[in-house]
C-alpha cells in the first residue's frame, strides 16, 4: 500500500459501496426485496452519475443504506421492480439534495421523500421527481417547511371536503 492513497481509489470506494449496499439485503430480506451483486453495483453507479449530474460531492457514502431501509416496507416496492424502482428514488434524492441547499439533512430529505413517496405520490416516482420536486423548489422560496398535507393539496387540490380525501399521518 503507498501510504494509504488506495483507500481513496474510485475501484475501492466503489467496492465499498457496493458491500454496503449488499449488506442492507440482510434489512431488506424480510419485506421479499434484495438486489444482486450486479445491480447493488449498478445502484452505486447510479449515484456516481446522478451526483455527477447534480453538481454534488457525497462524503461517505451512507446515503444509498439509508435509502434501502427507509422504503423497505413501503407498499408500492414489489420484489420484480425493486431494483430498477429504488435506483429512480436515488435520482430522485439527489434532485432533491441538490436543490436544497444543503438546508436539510439526509435524513430529513430520506424522510421527506419516503412520506410523500407513499402518502401524496402513491407510488409514483413521475409524482415525486416532478410536480413534488417543483413543489418543494416553491416552499423552500416561501421560507416554509415542506409538509405532506400541503403537497397533498398542490397535487390532487384542497380536498377538505365533507368526505375528505386527506392523508392520515402514521404514528411512528
Amino acid at each position: 500500500m503507498k501510504g494509504g492513497l488506495e483507500l481513496f481509489s474510485p475501484q475501492f470506494l466503489t467496492e465499498s459501496a457496493v458491500r454496503d449496499v449488499l449488506r442492507c439485503n440482510d434489512d431488506t430480506f424480510a419485506y421479499g426485496l434484495t438486489l444482486t451483486k450486479e445491480q447493488a453495483v449498478d445502484l452505486v453507479e447510479t449515484r456516481s452519475r446522478a451526483l455527477r449530474d447534480n453538481g454534488l460531492v457525497e462524503i461517505g457514502g451512507g446515503v444509498l443504506s439509508k435509502l434501502l431501509r427507509a422504503f423497505r416496507d413501503s407498499p408500492y416496492l414489489a420484489p420484480q421492480t425493486y431494483a430498477e424502482t429504488i435506483n429512480q428514488i436515488a435520482e430522485v434524492y439527489y434532485a432533491y439534495r441538490r436543490v436544497s441547499f444543503g438546508k436539510y439533512s439526509d435524513d430529513e430529505l430520506i424522510a421527506f421523500l419516503r412520506e410523500w413517496y407513499d402518502e401524496p405520490c402513491q407510488g409514483s416516482l413521475e409524482l415525486l421527481g416532478g410536480t413534488a420536486l417543483q413543489w418543494f423548489i416553491d416552499t423552500m422560496r416561501k421560507g416554509k417547511r415542506p409538509d405532506a398535507l400541503d403537497l397533498q393539496d398542490e397535487l390532487y387540490g384542497d380536498t377538505n371536503w365533507g368526505g375528505s380525501y386527506r392523508i392520515c399521518r402514521r404514528r411512528r
